[in-house]
């Protein structure tokens, strides 16, 4: 998988993952 977003928004949505 190629990754070409911000890794800022990656970590956001592995963070919210981990909350919610």
């Amino acid at each position: 998988m190629v990754i070409h977003f911000k890794p800022n928004l990656f970590s956001f949505l592995i963070v919210a993952a981990l909350f919610t």
